[in-house]
């Protein structure tokens, strides 16, 4: 018999909701539906359904107030979950924000060294590079650098042609059928130079997250690799973290 891992009931749940606000079905400032009418539209109890908006109101989707009832998050800071692996204008568009892109380049480049090992890139050492600032209605919150492996259509620009600054996951997968299947990623605090100062208009010194993270496909080939530096005064990330395990019982 092979074991199973069913979902929780409220992990669903939360998810279905998350749906409809990031599709834009409930925007920023929106009153969600009463308890009951949430509960049955999702046919779950609504102990349930309770988890699920704790759970949305932790990571600053939506807010809670006794007597005012719940409505979709409007604040400045973006919440993003670490174990969905979203892109920034995802993130934006689901707290009722534009997203947008202040400039895009495209080159192709020399590998750096630690991006040629990541991606097994051997003797090729040329790679596409794309550099892009984001924007949240109008204000630059992420500067990201992204690496990729050598290819015709890199090398003539056909791939990039009309590209918008919008998603590079769909790119890849409409223009270079590249699917990706998971991820990697590592995050640490940084520092704003004097280049990252300008093209994310804070100050020198500024703190700053850093999140360097490698893109694999269905065939566990690395793709992609992305360096993103984050305003840390725009953004705040949460981790879904399961409770311990319980000890086991002592044999009789």
């Amino acid at each position: 018999m092979v074991a199973t891992t069913r979902v929780p009931r409220w992990v669903a749940a939360k998810s279905a909701l998350l749906e409809r606000i990031s599709s834009g079905e409930w925007p920023a400032g929106e009153r969600l539906p009463a308890e009951p009418e949430l509960a049955l539209a999702l046919g779950v109890s609504r102990a349930t359904l309770r988890e699920a908006l704790r759970a949305l109101a932790e990571e600053g989707y939506i807010q809670r107030k006794p007597g005012a009832g719940t409505r979709v998050a409007s604040r400045g800071i973006l919440p993003a979950s670490l174990d969905n692996n979203v892109g920034v204008a995802d993130i934006i568009r689901a707290m009722g924000m534009l997203p947008g892109t202040s400039s895009l380049e495209y080159h192709i480049a020399a590998a750096p060294d630690d991006v040629a090992v990541d991606l097994a890139l051997g003797d090729r050492r040329r790679v596409a590079v794309i550099e892009r600032v984001r924007t949240a209605d109008g204000n630059p919150v992420v500067f990201s650098t992204h690496y990729y492996p050598p290819d015709a259509n890199w090398d003539d620009g056909k791939l990039l042609a009309g590209f918008d600054g919008e998603s590079l996951y769909t790119l890849l997968e409409d223009r270079a059928g590249i699917q990706i299947r998971y991820s990697t990623a590592t995050i640490r605090p940084a520092r704003a130079d004097s280049a990252l100062a300008a093209r994310l208009a804070t100050s020198e010194g500024a703190l700053l997250m850093h999140f360097r993270q490698i893109d694999f496909d269905v065939r566990g080939r690395a793709v992609i690799l992305s360096s993103e530096y984050y305003r840390s005064d725009a953004f705040e990330f949460t981790i879904f973290r399961r409770g311990p395990k319980a000890p086991p019982q002592a044999g009789r």
